[in-house]
C-alpha cells in the first residue's frame, strides 16, 4: 500500500464529517448581484426615462402630434395635461437617478446602492401619486376619450377613402370607465414590481454586508 500524500493537482478526498456545512462563498455572491441588478436597473431606468420623456411631450403637444396624421383632436383638459406633464417630468428625473445609481452599483460603490434604494422609495411614492391622480381625473379622462372618439368618427366618415367598416364605434361610457380603471390598476401593479424587488434585494443581510465592505474598501481621498 502506498502511504504517500496525493500529488499536487489531484482531487482531494471528501471531508471526514459528511454533515459539515459548506463554507459561504461570499466572494462569488459579491461578484454576481451588483452586476445583475445594476445592469437590469440601468436598462429599466433608460426605458422608463425614454417613456416618460415621450409622455411629457405628448401631454403638452397631443393635439399637434395627432394633427400630423391629418386628423383633428379636441383640446385635452388642462388638469389632465399639466398633471400628466408634472408626473412624467418627475419620473424622467427619477429615471436619470436610477441610471446613475445602477452604474455605480455595477462598480460596487456604496453610494450606488443608496441611490437605487432612494429611487425605489420615491418610485413607490409616485405609484401612489399616479393612482390618486388617475382616480381624480377619471371622469374628465373618460369625457375626453368619448369626445375624441366622436370627433375622430366624424372626420373618418367625411373621408371617402376610409370604408365604413373601418370606422370605430363611439365607446360606451360605462365600458370606457371600466377600461380606464382596469388600466390604472394594471399600471399600478406593473410599476410597483421593480421598486419592490430592488428594496427586497438591498435589504437582504448579505447585500447590506457587501455594501458595508465597499465603504471600508473605498480609497481615501
Amino acid at each position: 500500500m502506498n502511504d504517500e500524500a496525493p500529488a499536487s493537482g489531484q482531487m482531494q478526498s471528501a471531508p471526514a464529517d459528511p454533515y459539515a456545512a459548506y463554507p459561504d462563498d461570499r466572494a462569488a455572491r459579491q461578484s454576481r448581484w451588483p452586476v445583475i441588478f445594476g445592469v437590469l436597473s440601468a436598462v429599466y431606468g433608460l426605458f422608463g426615462m425614454c417613456l416618460q420623456g415621450f409622455g411629457a411631450i405628448g401631454s403638452l403637444f397631443s393635439e399637434q402630434l395627432v394633427s400630423m396624421s391629418g386628423f383633428e383632436m379636441p383640446p385635452m383638459p388642462a388638469a389632465m395635461k399639466w398633471a400628466g406633464f408634472a408626473q412624467a417630468s418627475v419620473l424622467f428625473v427619477l429615471g436619470v437617478l436610477l441610471i446613475i445609481g445602477s452604474l455605480m452599483l455595477t462598480q460596487r460603490k456604496a453610494l450606488g446602492a443608496r441611490l437605487v434604494g432612494a429611487w425605489a422609495v420615491a418610485r413607490l411614492v409616485m405609484v401612489v401619486v399616479g393612482l390618486g391622480l388617475g382616480l381624480a381625473t377619471l371622469r374628465p379622462n373618460v369625457d375626453y376619450q368619448i369626445e375624441s372618439a366622436v370627433l375622430m368618427r366624424e372626420q373618418m366618415q367625411a373621408r371617402p377613402d376610409i370604408p365604413a367598416n373601418a370606422i370605430p364605434p363611439i365607446p360606451d361610457r360605462e365600458d370606457a370607465e371600466a377600461s380606464a380603471i382596469r388600466m390604472l390598476v394594471v399600471f399600478t401593479l406593473v410599476f410597483s414590481v421593480w421598486p419592490i424587488a430592488m428594496l427586497f434585494v438591498l435589504t437582504r443581510g448579505h447585500v447590506r454586508a457587501d455594501v458595508e465592505s465597499w465603504k471600508s474598501s473605498a480609497p481615501v481621498a
